[in-house]
């Protein structure tokens, strides 16, 4: 499954505000399916300025950081013309996501620039929908060991 990180409060926008659409200056070329939403670590999106649909940003306090919060279905990316009245869409390039699944826990995990592989453990967890209900790793004295890509690499 591949994974975005999304700043807050945007992931929160995502989740519980209807944002349909995820703002990128690049597109995927030949992904669309399944995406996993990876809520960022970061606090320096926060402008105490309404969102684009005029409600109030969510406080710091009310928003999960570094884990997956959610998946959806990449269904297409369009440029913001092609999505007149959506208040979301900014551009350059639109990713229209539909199917939203917000998690009932989210799984916390680091996340990476671009679009990412989610390592098969948190894969399994996302699918269920809670960390806790995920399958127990086959020997877990030795879980597999996963490495994210680093920066700059094997990025798409």
């Amino acid at each position: 499954m591949k994974a975005l990180t999304v700043c807050q409060p945007w992931a929160h926008a995502i989740c519980y505000r209807g944002k349909n659409v995820e703002n990128r200056s690049w597109r995927p070329e030949f992904f669309r399916g399944t995406l996993a939403i990876h809520a960022g670590r970061s606090r320096r999106w926060f402008t105490g300025e309404a969102l684009p649909d005029g409600c109030p940003e969510p406080s710091p306090s009310s928003c999960v950081f570094g884990a997956i919060v959610a998946h959806c279905e990449l269904a297409r990316c369009v440029r913001p013309e092609e999505l007149p009245g959506n208040p979301w869409a900014e551009g350059p390039w639109c990713w229209v996501l539909e199917d939203m699944r917000v998690l009932r826990s989210p799984v916390f995990c680091r996340g990476a620039r671009g679009l990412w592989e989610l390592p098969h453990e948190l894969e399994l967890a996302v699918a269920y929908g809670d960390s806790a209900g995920a399958p127990k790793p086959e020997n877990p004295t030795r879980p597999r060991q996963t490495r994210l890509p680093r920066f700059g690499r094997g990025m798409g």
